[in-house]
């Protein structure tokens, strides 16, 4: 039977995955029965949604690191460039252009808290195609993302071989609005015009440059090894590991840098409407939590995010004779010399730097997951 299903299944992942999914597939709830949370066990859908939307709550808090004096500087010139009148809007997005990227979406993703699936937007008819067009250039035109796309639907995932009445054990998923979605679409097209232009990524970021992956990555710092060892001198690393890094990326930081990007007002403006007053509601076996907002960080998942904190951490320090190898939110610094003491003195030059920095963005590492490799 498995051997006609595949027989006649398209060779593609799309289409032999739901046969492995299948075989795979393990017996069990998806859903935690039980929760044990900070106020005890909870029994009753409602009660666990809330109990995991207090525990997300709390982790979507910026870290307090930097100097006063700094947080103050930052937050008085972000609020100044919000309060400032822009004439220069972003550029007007063309219907041919919302079509192209209605036809990148994915069919298979669930849909948002709106109900609407990614097909739907597929099969629009043209009144409201050109609707929807007018109504993205007028929210490019105010530098405004509406609220009721911010909101987001957030469900539970078990991890596996772990006990799933513990929080920290569950892998959370936000599913967010299919127009929303579009529309950070439009604004990640508008954001990477930007960078591509003025070349603002550091070429040692590989996740955003055509043709290049982690993997590539991973072989350009093994190449580095190899050679240096061939002239028999050693390479030491070192694996930092940002804490929750997407979660708690500090939103005024993140706009303070864009204004120091020369992006347009009304783009910097955009993209500080599209963070803040952002929510989230917890969904556990059809029940709601009540709304809660996400007072740092960037939404998971999307091509967008990970963009806004690669520019967010795009002016890490590098000391000389310290490289940076960066994807995603991974770092890893590491340095080549003939000698051992020198390797670690120039290391520990470039972690200093790098640690000073960190403090002064609200960007903690997470010490249990950082992990140094020296090569000798």
């Amino acid at each position: 039977m498995v051997g006609n299903k595949i027989g006649n299944t398209e060779v593609t992942p799309q289409g032999i995955w739901p046969i492995v999914k299948s075989l795979l597939k393990r017996d069990g709830p998806r859903a935690p029965t039980v929760v044990h949370g900070a106020s005890g066990l909870k029994f009753h859908p409602f009660e666990k949604a809330n109990e995991i939307a207090d525990c997300l709550e709390i982790q979507f808090t910026p870290h307090v690191l930097c100097d006063k004096n700094h947080e103050w500087q930052v937050e008085a010139r972000v609020q100044a460039l919000l309060e400032t009148i822009d004439d220069n809007p972003p550029q007007r997005i063309r219907p041919c252009d919302i079509q192209k990227l209605i036809n990148s979406l994915k069919l298979q993703k669930a849909c948002g808290i709106d109900g609407i699936p990614n097909e739907c937007l597929r099969h629009l008819a043209r009144r409201p195609f050109v609707h929807l067009t007018q109504l993205f250039n007028h929210c490019l035109r105010l530098s405004h993302f509406p609220n009721t796309w911010k909101e987001a639907k957030v469900i539970t995932l078990p991890k596996p071989s772990k006990d799933r009445k513990f929080l920290q054990n569950l892998r959370t998923i936000s599913l967010l609005s299919t127009t929303g979605k579009l529309f950070k679409k439009v604004i990640l097209k508008l954001l990477q015009k930007h960078i591509d232009e003025r070349d603002l990524l550091s070429a040692s970021w590989f996740e955003f440059h055509a043709c290049r992956s982690m993997t590539l990555q991973c072989v350009r710092l093994a190449d580095h090894v190899t050679l240096n060892f061939n002239n028999k001198m050693s390479t030491s690393t070192v694996f930092l590991d940002i804490e929750k890094a997407f979660d708690t990326t500090w939103h005024s930081g993140l706009l303070y840098k864009s204004s120091k990007l020369q992006f347009l007002n009304s783009l910097t403006k955009l993209i500080g409407s599209f963070l803040s007053q952002r929510k989230f509601r917890v969904s556990v076996e059809g029940e709601m939590s009540t709304p809660r907002e996400m007072q740092s960080g960037v939404p998971q998942g999307l091509v967008l995010s990970h963009t806004l904190f690669s520019l967010y951490i795009n002016d890490a320090p590098q000391t000389h004779g310290v490289h940076l190898a960066p994807f995603a939110d991974d770092t890893c610094p590491y340095t080549t010399d003939g000698k051992e003491g020198f390797i670690v003195r120039k290391l520990q030059r470039g972690l200093s730097s790098m640690e000073t920095w960190f403090e002064r963005w609200n960007i903690k590492i997470n010490e249990d997951k950082t992990w140094g490799l020296f090569l000798l």
